[in-house]
């Protein structure tokens, strides 16, 4: 059988994609049992919005105006639309230039999303059973899809797992142009929930069937997207990067990771790094007045990637 080599995104210029992965809060209207208390804690305000743009032109100077890299601003939480100055905040980073996207679970009113539609590139959407409002949600989907690139993500709880599976069709059949998928959830963000290997399979059937019934009228324009597996043979093989999750593949150690070139985390103090999974030092703080960015990819050093699916959709290279 042959090994893999490789795992790159399936259009090469995604590779010279930045994404700038930026916890803002630990404030949150869910608390879901599988998010670890602290990312849902209200322990942590929002950041001052001015503080936030101004560590955003120096990524911006040294990425893009040194490094020649395409730059997405990647907003999450806690639920980043509780901020109060966030429609300022999306407003002001599109006026600059810069394309911002935001992880949220779309429970804001509609009246919120109809002014927030207008500066926002991309949003992905992620159902979560233990709270989520399904028609809300499907509504907010409606109404933003075609001003914005609307992903979803059903984030499968295996207590509730025919649940998750019937919401994700009904998004399916109720909605158009967007992309959606199921994802496997992790406990803590670390180690995955004991899913059976039949709820495994079934999660792996149901993205390749839904995957096929998509009603997509906009060519996707987005900072990811699948990902491609490289082999010994020569050979070359699509996949989700849920899907690299699903099948327990995502171990990488002595690989050559581009943490740092392709993704860049600031967590909710503020501090800097490569990527969620820890791996690597902590860059700095967006208050420090030297830093030094990532100039190479990094050698993981962990057995089995705990960055989830974020930290999947970056190239990693056997050496």
């Amino acid at each position: 059988m042959s090994d893999i080599i490789a795992l790159k995104h399936q259009f090469e210029k995604t590779e010279n994609i930045l994404i700038v992965d930026w916890g803002v809060s630990n404030v949150c209207n869910y608390a879901c049992t599988y998010c670890p208390p602290r990312t849902h804690a209200g322990t942590y305000p929002f950041m001052p919005i001015e503080k936030i743009l101004a560590f955003s032109q120096r990524i911006v100077d040294h990425y893009v105006n040194d490094l020649g890299k395409e730059v997405y601003f990647l907003y999450t939480g806690g639920e980043v639309t509780l901020f109060k100055d966030f429609i300022t905040l999306i407003k002001g980073q599109k006026e600059n230039g810069n394309k911002v996207s935001i992880s949220t679970n779309g429970s804001r009113k509609l009246k919120f999303w109809e002014t927030a539609k207008k500066y926002l590139f991309q949003a992905s959407l992620s159902y979560h059973v233990e709270f989520t409002d399904l028609g809300h949600f499907i509504n907010v989907i409606n109404l933003i899809k075609s001003d914005v690139y609307t992903h979803v993500n059903i984030m499968v709880h295996p207590d509730y797992f025919q649940d998750c599976l019937d919401a994700a069709y009904r998004v399916l059949n109720e909605t158009d142009d967007i992309t959606i998928d199921l994802q496997i959830v992790l406990k803590d963000f670390i180690e995955p929930y004991p899913y059976t290997p039949q709820q495994r399979k079934l999660i792996i059937e149901a993205n390749k069937d839904i995957n096929s019934r998509l009603k997509l009228k906009r060519t996707r324009d987005s900072y990811r997207g699948l990902m491609k597996l490289k082999f010994s043979d020569g050979s070359e093989e699509l996949i989700k990067p849920g899907d690299v999750l699903t099948q327990n593949m995502h171990t990488w150690k002595g690989w050559k990771c581009y943490i740092g070139l392709e993704i860049l985390v600031v967590d909710i103090n503020g501090d800097i790094y490569r990527s969620w999974c820890g791996d690597s030092e902590k860059i700095g703080n967006i208050n420090d007045a030297d830093l030094e960015f990532p100039q190479e990819p990094h050698i993981c050093s962990k057995p089995m990637c705990t960055g989830g699916v974020t930290d999947t959709m970056v190239t990693k290279i056997k050496v």
